[in-house]
Order: C-alpha cells, then structure tokens, then sequence
C-alpha cells in the first residue's frame, strides 16, 4: 500500500469566492423553506413578551405610590425633628445621664 502525498496549494479568490457563493445560496434554500415557521415564532415572542410586561407594569404603577409616600414620610420626619428645638434638660438629669452613658462621646472639648 503506498501512500501518495499531495501537497495543497492555497485557494485562490476565485476558488474562496465559488465556495462562500456556493454555502449563501444552500443557507439562502434553507431559509426560505423555514420562513414560514419565523411568523408563528415571533408572534409567540411577542404574545410572552406583553404578558410578561402586563403584570410588571401594574405592579410598577400600584406600588410606586407606596414607594414615594414612604419616602415623602420619611424626609418629613427627619425635616421636622430638625426644626423642632431639643428638649431643656436641667443640670441635675444631664449629670446623671453622663455617668450611666458612654461619657467618652458626651464630653467637649472645654472638659
């Protein structure tokens, strides 16, 4: 048994040419015999998409208001506990406060 060798040479533009020409029209055959079943396909997209976009769009409505009352509430609170003055505190309750409580974080600069 002998084994002959052939040596390949490098298509040419032509050859490379013939070849994509030849796989465009048998991919082109192809689609077109598919084609039919594109249309029941994208229908089908598009009929989960709606229904998937249907209830996340009802839920963004219903629960946004919730979600801007809530944070209109919170910013009023922290608004009002601004504005509103502390409570007076006489000497003898902040005296006793700074003994029981961290009294590292109570204490000026002035002692």
């Amino acid at each position: 048994m002998s084994a002959a060798r052939t040596q390949q040479t490098p298509a040419s533009g032509a050859e490379l040419v013939y070849e994509v020409s030849d796989l465009a029209a048998g991919a082109g055959i192809l689609l077109f015999a598919l084609a039919p079943f594109a249309l029941p396909a994208l229908a089908l997209a598009a009929l989960v998409a709606v229904l998937l976009l249907v209830p996340a769009l009802l839920a963004v409505i219903l629960v946004a208001p919730f979600g801007v009352a809530w944070r209109w509430w919170r910013s009023r609170d922290r608004s009002s506990s601004a504005i509103t003055p502390p409570r007076a505190r006489d000497d003898e309750t902040h005296a006793a406060f700074a003994r029981t409580s961290a009294p590292s974080l109570l204490r000026t600069s002035n002692g």
